[in-house]
């Protein structure tokens, strides 16, 4: 479910719109996209690794990270609504996300 869940915040990224102002824009959502998965990122890991140790209750805790995290995914939502229409865009923002900020060991448990 976390990973479901991460993978859906990852696809909403992705769907980002680019803002008209300075540098490159692709490079820009990528940016601040990774600003939102970089404290999801190191929360992640922080529970896989609790979760190796036994305690369950690390991911518990995630849920409510998640739920605060949501407005950083959100203002991304407002900044950059044109990769919205462009599938080309969403493309290259999604690849450039990868680049930057790739998902940790953590997030390919199970895969």
């Amino acid at each position: 479910m976390l990973k479901k869940r991460m993978a859906v915040w990852a696809a909403v990224t992705a769907t980002l719109g680019l803002a008209s102002c300075g540098g490159d824009p692709v490079d820009r959502a990528a940016k601040d996209a990774c600003a939102c998965l970089k404290p999801m990122y190191e929360k992640m890991t922080a529970v896989a690794e609790a979760m190796k140790k036994g305690d369950m209750s690390a991911l518990e805790s995630m849920k409510d990270d998640m739920e605060g995290n949501k407005a950083c995914f959100d203002k991304l939502k407002r900044d950059y609504p044109e990769v919205d229409k462009d599938k080309a865009l969403q493309q290259k923002v999604s690849a450039r996300i990868k680049a930057m900020c790739p998902a940790p060991e953590a997030f390919h448990m199970g895969q």
